[in-house]
């Protein structure tokens, strides 16, 4: 009874949003709610069938439901001990913010993964208002909702109980509270976006460095919008020291942010034995990729990062497809292809600052969140997995380089 409540809610809850959407925006409301009712029939096809083999694809969804669990029992007073032993663990983050629903509505596994359903729609909405907020007319903005309620990766991970439908809305509301920021320079926006990026790193710490470096450039745009005076004379050099330390700050941030993470996770090791030693983990599996790259030095990363950003960006290939499972994936990476030409394209506009200052900022941070995974990565499937949440950035990148050149065009 109690699951049964908490079904009927979470049901209940998709039914007053979609009458909400309905009211707001007809078309973007028949995008919403195709998209979820896919999910939930994808969801239901994961929950009462044995169409998936947890065990050699989805096997971390045991150790997030083992963590949910863990933290329902202690909120339910069956367990005393308090079962976090890190806020930046991100089974343990997971399980933190799952803990108190399983606790309200059980322990099945139908809960969490009705709820990951819900915020994989969400991300239709959201991606539809960042794209609005950036200047993207009607049709760009509903072709964006559109890519994200349809693409097949999309779907397919929504209905796993992982942490990434959760990540991947923490990432678009931070780039709006950004966008908002650099509107409007209301602090209110960028005191929002410190406690939302504080989430998202809980639950994936290694986003952490990139997260500081932006939130560093979009408080300098700031200051540089200002004008300071001491007795009516304008001191600017003031602003280039202040910017001399932010950017020392910046450094330091991201260094101390790394080596957290090294020490955290792999013990007291150098960076090469940290890469290394990520590389094998995620190599794991029939879909891996340039297993035989090896990191001896920081020259190899280098040497080897477009390879790699190659394979994580747009693999699988069509040509190197060997099953249906990856032909379909392979044909779902032709829109990454599309949308990077389309940016490669027209890079002398995002060179020589043609579009907007928070457009910039926002391709730069899911171009480089892409980069920075794509070093590490060497899984098709986990790459697949990673790289759909920064996606909806580029693609409302393309869009609005595209748009903004038909403006010209038309001014012209």
């Amino acid at each position: 009874m109690q699951t049964v409540l908490g079904v009927l809610t979470l049901l209940g809850i998709c039914l007053l949003l979609s009458i909400r959407v309905y009211k707001y925006n007809k078309k973007l409301f028949y995008i919403f709610i195709i998209g979820l009712i896919i999910r939930l029939l994808w969801g239901g096809v994961l929950e009462f069938t044995s169409l998936i083999d947890y065990a050699s694809n989805w096997s971390d969804e045991v150790k997030f439901m083992s963590a949910g669990k863990e933290f329902a029992n202690y909120f339910l007073g069956e367990n005393s001990n308090f079962p976090l032993k890190s806020y930046f663990n991100a089974v343990d983050s997971f399980g933190m913010f799952l803990g108190p629903i399983m606790a309200l509505w059980g322990k099945l596994t139908i809960i969490p993964r009705l709820l990951n359903l819900i915020l994989g729609s969400l991300v239709i909405l959201s991606s539809y208002k960042l794209s609005k907020v950036l200047g993207l007319n009607e049709k760009y903005a509903l072709t964006i909702s559109f890519l994200v309620a349809f693409m097949p990766n999309n779907i397919i991970r929504s209905g796993t109980i992982y942490r990434d439908m959760l990540i991947w809305n923490l990432v678009i509301i931070l780039s709006y509270y950004w966008v908002k920021y650099l509107k409007s320079y209301e602090i209110k926006y960028y005191v929002f976006g410190i406690f939302t990026s504080i989430f998202l790193t809980m639950l994936r710490f290694q986003y952490a460095p990139i997260v500081a470096i932006f939130f560093c450039i979009v408080f300098i745009i700031g200051i540089f919008r200002y004008k300071i005076h001491i007795e009516n004379i304008r001191l600017l050099e003031l602003k280039y020291i202040f910017l001399f330390l932010i950017g020392a700050f910046m450094i330091i941030a991201v260094v101390f942010l790394v080596k957290t993470e090294i020490a955290r996770r792999w013990g007291r090791t150098q960076l090469k034995n940290y890469l290394i030693s990520h590389i094998e983990y995620r190599a794991r599996g029939g879909a891996s990729y340039l297993k035989h790259l090896q990191y001896e030095s920081i020259m190899d990363i280098i040497k080897y990062l477009p390879i790699k950003f190659i394979h994580f960006t747009f693999g699988p290939f069509l040509w190197t497809s060997t099953s249906l499972r990856i032909l379909a994936s392979a044909l779902e990476t032709l829109i990454n292809w599309l949308f990077f030409g389309i940016i490669l394209f027209h890079i002398k506009r995002i060179i020589k600052f043609k579009i907007s200052k928070e457009m910039i900022v926002i391709f730069l941070f899911g171009f480089a969140n892409i980069l920075a995974m794509s070093i590490i990565d060497s899984n098709y499937g986990a790459a697949m997995r990673h790289r759909m949440i920064f996606l909806p950035l580029i693609f409302i990148t393309g869009f609005h380089l595209i748009q903004s050149s038909q403006k010209k065009r038309t001014a012209n």
